[in-house]
């Protein structure tokens, strides 16, 4: 166990296959909450991960993939529950769709976080067997730890918008910080305008609602306004875990801002439209990195800010 923990993480791993072409595929470890703690230790953060992990061989390619990027693991799953596992089919433009073979099964208790700000993953909220005492953990911790959501929509899994919106709502309140594509918005709220969903957001509870759109970059929401960050030209090898990675550096950067951690509300409304800029960019900039290579490979501190 690390001395000390910057971030908590509770969700997903997912050994993804990326079917390349019918002659070449490649499994990798992934997973979005995955990719957000190994993100975030790249960053140089100490990283506490909680997520469900069978005893099979791709719990096994997990569990070694963590250790190497220095994430300690709490597995929280059920006995006999696999690792899940999904194939990514990629188009010309190196888009990804997800073919998905999942269980979530929480075993009777969820770790306490113990760093000061937990960031949540897509399969705790929306596919687990527990909602009720997921939801006492978010309460428990609000005093002492901020709170980062990324809805991260699966359509094959979550099944009905309408159910999965309403799950999320539910959720927002605990939430300080939400990130979302705007494929996630258009699925959730049947196509409409990604902008005044956030701002609806906020109006939930969170002090900042961020929008990934692809090639056209990303934009925020808060208090203040919104800020617009164009996109990072680069030449694309597929788009595996770039917005885990810009959830990962959009938390660092946050940290560094001093915008996070007990009570951080108030001190996210502070946070004037020059330094969520730079915060954004910065996040933006580890995306592209992460898409100019193969699979969800997020930046190190160095090769991000060096």
């Amino acid at each position: 166990m690390p001395n000390g923990v910057d971030v908590d993480v509770l969700g997903e791993c997912v050994a993804d296959t990326i079917r390349y072409s019918a002659q070449h595929e490649v499994t990798y470890p992934g997973g979005s909450a995955a990719n957000v703690a190994v993100g975030l230790a790249r960053l140089g953060r100490r990283v506490d991960f909680a997520t469900c992990l069978g005893d099979d061989e791709h719990g096994q390619l997990m569990r070694a993939h963590l250790a190497r990027e220095h994430v300690y693991v709490t597995n929280v799953a059920a006995e006999g529950t696999p690792t899940p596992s999904a194939v990514a089919v990629l188009d010309e433009s190196g888009a990804a769709a997800y073919e998905f073979s999942v269980t979530w099964a929480e075993g009777p208790n969820l770790p306490a976080p113990r760093g000061s700000h937990l960031h949540l993953g897509s399969f705790p909220v929306f596919l687990s067997s527990a909602p009720a005492e997921l939801d006492a953990l978010l309460q428990s911790v609000r005093d002492h730890s901020s709170l980062s959501l990324d809805p991260n929509v699966r359509p094959e899994l979550m099944g009905d918008p309408h159910r999965s919106r309403e799950r999320l709502e539910s959720v927002l309140g605990f939430v300080d910080v939400v990130k979302a594509s705007d494929e996630d918005i258009a699925w959730l709220y049947d196509g409409a305008d990604a902008e005044s969903v956030a701002r609806g957001w906020l109006e939930a509870g969170p002090g900042l609602a961020v929008v990934t759109m692809g090639a056209n970059g990303c934009f925020a929401v808060s208090q203040h306004g919104t800020c617009r960050v164009p996109p990072v030209r680069v030449d694309v090898v597929d788009t595996v875990g770039a917005g885990d990675t810009l959830m990962a550096a959009l938390i660092d950067g946050l940290m560094d801002a001093r915008t996070l951690g007990p009570r951080s509300s108030h001190r996210l409304a502070g946070l004037d439209a020059d330094e969520l800029r730079k915060v954004l960019a910065r996040a933006g900039r580890a995306a592209a990195i992460n898409v100019s290579r193969a699979g969800a490979n997020p930046p190190s501190k160095e090769e991000l800010d060096g």
